[in-house]
């Protein structure tokens, strides 16, 4: 419980003063939720406005609603507070963080198209293995350590992602990892938090479908180093974006101090990644001119890169270089991010990972061409309701990159399968089109042949598959297995 007045520090006041101050319960966007001395949130969606839902708010027992400037209130509620805002979800999310106040001491934030989940999850866990307190928030759930708490966004709702940094502190943890996807920074859902360390691991395409343009999504990406990291803060950069010359200057302006990662000789934490015939990486990491040789059996270049971004942000929080180094030669890659499920008589792999837009696919297969002694075979679909100019791209790549490609569906949500089907199969000449996706997978497994490695990729860690409005249990790992357990 806090008095009104006192979730409104840091916020610009429109309003004309008031002397009701009432004590406030409880905050939301969603009317349904409201209860006594509650805030609402009238925001406005692709899909509702909230407004329509302030009557319904008021008579649940809402004592303050966020609405627009210049919205005109048609009721007549004298113990009510209309209090107007020029940014309804920035102020939404500035007054949760108010109202839930506490939160670990060292926030993280990560961004990327790619790559924030992995960097997330190796920072928590060497974290964790050397002693401190952590979690991580984002795609897989609340990770931290010992359990994982799914949620549904991979950037919290404010509301959830407040109460949720309240609880951590409250439990003790010290650092905290968070995944910023574009959607949360656009939607202003971290503006009540600031970041002591902030990172971008990757970029490329994603999310157009709501972005419209891609300056615009990388503008979104921004937004974490140039108003959400606390001046004076550090940025991370992979050296190898072809933006970073934009994220360095939005960090400049910030006056954070500024870490490249790359395998650029002129990055900061530089890294070169060596084969060896048993399929462990040696990593020779130079920083600070001092050398250093990690090994590790971590599948992808990519992930090599995740790895060492995470690297990176252990140190910057305190820890020595040296036991986060030998920390990480354990370190195993997160679930569904290549991640090895299976295989039939050891004599082929089966690989899961989350590769949904057309950089993380091509990066996938191209990270598995070395361990393939006779075919790279494919398996993955596209999402409805998703960015459809992304759907032949995918399908050029798969036909480039893949030896045998298994065309399938994914999470056709509203849309006509077939159709997201036929998009991939226009740039992908010779594939097999096998709509249920558990019938590819088998198929595509009684295929395999000595030598051979199978990407199932798309959905990663996922248990469901969205079709129209019903979410349906599914999980690539376990059909896998299942399959396999029935071929010995």
């Amino acid at each position: 419980m806090a008095k009104f007045s006192e979730l409104c520090q840091s916020i610009l006041v429109l309003n004309k003063h008031n002397s009701f101050d009432p004590f406030i319960n409880g905050i939301t966007s969603d009317s349904r939720k409201v209860k006594k001395n509650y805030i609402f949130a009238a925001i406005k969606g692709s899909n509702q406005n909230g407004t329509d839902f302030i009557v319904d708010a008021v008579k649940r027992g809402a004592k303050v609603v966020l609405v627009e400037k210049g919205y005109k209130n048609p009721f007549k509620v004298s113990d009510c507070i209309f209090f107007q805002s020029k940014n309804v979800r920035k102020t939404y999310a500035i007054m949760a963080d108010n109202y839930y106040k506490k939160k670990p001491a060292l926030m993280v934030g990560v961004t990327g198209t790619n790559g924030k989940t992995s960097t997330a999850w190796f920072t928590n866990r060497i974290w964790t293995l050397l002693g401190e307190k952590s979690a991580s928030i984002g795609t897989l759930g609340v990770d931290i350590g010992s359990n994982i708490i799914k949620t549904n966004l991979t950037t919290p709702d404010p509301v959830v992602l407040s109460k949720t940094l309240r609880n951590l502190e409250n439990d003790s943890v010290k650092n905290t990892i968070i995944e910023v996807s574009s959607h949360g920074l656009s939607q202003h859902r971290l503006d009540g938090i600031k970041f002591s360390i902030s990172a971008i691991t990757s970029l490329g395409r994603d999310h157009l479908d709501y972005h419209i343009s891609y300056s615009q999504y990388v503008n979104a990406k921004l937004k974490l180093f140039s108003e959400l990291t606390i001046e004076g803060g550090v940025a991370i950069i992979n050296s190898g974006i072809k933006e970073f010359s934009l994220f360095k200057g939005a960090a400049n302006s910030k006056n954070l101090k500024v870490i490249t990662v790359g395998s650029k000789n002129n990055s900061d934490w530089n890294f070169k990644i060596n084969n060896s015939d048993n399929n462990i990486k040696n990593i020779e990491l130079l920083y600070k001119d001092k050398k250093s040789l990690l090994k590790t059996d971590i599948v992808g270049d990519f992930q090599i890169s995740n790895l060492v971004m995470s690297i990176a942000i252990a140190v910057e929080s305190g820890l020595e270089r040296n036991k986060v180094e030998k920390i990480c030669c354990s370190l195993k890659a997160p679930p569904g991010r290549l991640e090895r499920v299976g295989a039939i008589n050891k004599s082929n792999t089966i690989f899961v990972d989350y590769a949904h837009t057309p950089d993380a696919l091509e990066s996938a297969l191209i990270a598995l061409r070395p361990y393939v002694r006779n075919r790279l075979i494919l398996v993955f679909g596209c999402g409805g309701d998703r960015d459809k100019g992304k759907r032949s791209l995918m399908g050029k790549i798969a036909h480039i990159n893949a030896d045998k490609v298994f065309v399938t569906d994914d999470n056709p949500r509203n849309e006509n399968p077939s159709l997201i089907r036929s998009e991939i199969i226009s740039k992908c000449p010779g594939c097999a089109e096998i709509p249920d996706r558990k019938e590819a997978i088998y198929k595509a497994i009684k295929e395999l042949k000595r030598g051979d490695v199978l990407l199932i990729a798309g959905k990663g860690h996922e248990t469901t598959q969205v079709v129209k409005e019903n979410s349906i249990y599914f999980n690539d790992k376990e059909v896998v297995q299942k399959i396999i357990k029935m071929s010995i």
